[in-house]
């Protein structure tokens, strides 16, 4: 049996393992959504290193796994667990999922304003199609990708997020999706939705967080829409087990002169990859992409970027850094297409990438498509270690080596960390990542 054959066979498992779409109790519109993506996993081509979306990464580790899907029943989290996943004196709202259902006894969204939807998409859903059913799969385009079509096809649960016109939500949404495993490895497909209409402005926070050595796939992917003038800030740290396997897939439609400001941080999984797909409905739009990716002994990352400016007057910055250590390899591709007719355009990409180990890998791709003539545009990229010189000065004064290449490597990250506005979140994240390069240059 060949390494084709044996992972569509990886697929047919993991669908007999779901329930029968006859089974769910859903409104007609959503099952004609399911059965077409099971259709089309009939026929979809799986992902190998001759296509060129899966050149640099391998899915061998992945389909050597046997998931089976996580199931509904609620489980019970450590109370301390809980306490622990919450960003400390950060003010919000909060939700929690776990093994991708949503756990109303850990989720705090009282007092919400006027105008304001979020929880569970598969409760409302079910309580108010009429809010669900115009946007669901209306943004994303996973016809021909298989971990599109297999999120589509099973779909658990997961954010649902609606702002009315004009409105502005008065503190952030922090967002956790915990992968809590007992006695076998899971597969779980949270699906997201958030449509900010005109003028509306909101900040996201999503955290996807694991048990330390818990074994599960997580294919997650979001749908997000900024109708004309509104705002979204998001961010989204993704910290899973250091065993877990991590597929992320966010599909963004902007209308005129919207803002889309996305920072994403790659820590954890010891298989990760992350596709963002971004479109515009109208003209002056702006679109701000920034990441920052850790990636470690055992680890593979990998980010996507799939930037179309299809229309005239929008503008997109692109900004990622990778820090690699031990025996990491990452992989960036990132593309963005100014199509014949889209004049005006203003689009930037860079990727700079630390070694910190001679056994680190990365595989750096930026690209420009470029059919209009009035553009402006650039893109390049980075690969370098800790200069000689820079760690000469720390270690003249005193500061050990060890020391003097974690101040180096913070340096290098915090281009990205200081561009999170909450003060909250952002020693998070710098506790996070100080912690990771202490434990790891301790190792070298």
């Amino acid at each position: 049996m060949n390494e084709m054959v044996e992972n569509r066979e990886w697929v047919h498992q993991v669908l007999a393992g779901s329930p029968a779409a006859e089974e769910i109790k859903q409104p007609d519109w959503l099952k004609a959504y399911r059965d077409k993506a099971r259709d089309g996993l009939a026929t979809v081509a799986m992902p190998h290193r001759k296509q060129e979306l899966w050149r640099y990464t391998s899915t061998e580790k992945l389909f050597g796994q046997t998931f089976r899907p996580a199931a509904k029943a609620r489980v019970e989290l450590d109370d301390d667990l809980v306490r622990d996943l919450f960003t400390e004196g950060l003010d919000a709202y909060r939700l929690v999922f776990v093994n991708g259902h949503c756990s109303p006894p850990y989720c705090v969204i009282h007092g919400l304003p006027a105008g304001v939807q979020v929880g569970s998409l598969n409760a409302i859903s079910k309580m108010d199609e009429e809010l669900v059913s115009p946007w669901l799969g209306q943004v994303e385009n996973q016809d021909s990708r298989l971990f599109g079509l297999l999120n589509n096809a099973m779909m658990q649960d997961g954010l649902f997020l609606h702002v009315d016109a004009g409105v502005k939500l008065d503190k952030p949404i922090e967002v956790f999706y915990v992968g809590h495993v007992s006695d076998a490895s899971i597969l779980t497909q949270p699906r997201g939705l958030v449509v900010l209409e005109q003028g509306a402005e909101a900040t996201l926070i999503e955290h996807f967080v694991g048990e330390s050595g818990a074994l599960y796939f997580n294919n997650n992917q979001t749908e997000i829409v900024t109708q004309e003038h509104a705002h979204l800030t998001h961010y989204r740290v993704q910290d899973e087990s250091e065993a877990a396997f991590h597929m992320a897939s966010l599909h963004v439609l902007q209308d005129a002169s919207s803002h889309y400001d996305f920072m994403m941080f790659s820590l954890g999984a010891s298989w990760a990859r992350t596709e963002i797909n971004t479109r515009y409905a109208g003209e002056h739009a702006e679109t701000r992409l920034k990441g920052l990716y850790l990636v470690g002994d055992q680890q593979m990352n990998d980010i996507h970027l799939d930037i179309v400016h299809n229309l005239p007057s929008c503008h997109s910055e692109e900004t990622f850094k990778g820090l690699l250590y031990g025996k990491g390899r990452a992989v960036f591709d990132g593309r963005i297409e100014v199509v014949k007719d889209a004049q005006k355009t203003e689009a930037h990409l860079s990727n700079d990438n630390l070694m910190l180990t001679r056994g680190a890998e990365v595989d750096t791709k930026p690209q420009l498509e470029i059919y209009a003539d009035d553009v402006q545009c650039s893109h390049g990229t980075t690969v370098g270690q800790i200069e000689d010189d820079q760690l000469f000065y720390l270690r003249s004064r005193g500061i050990d080596e060890h020391h003097a290449r974690t101040m180096l490597s913070l340096g290098f990250a915090g281009e990205i960390v200081d561009s999170v506005a909450d003060e909250f979140l952002k020693t998070r994240l710098m506790r996070s990542i100080e912690a990771r390069l202490n434990a790891s240059l301790a190792d070298e």
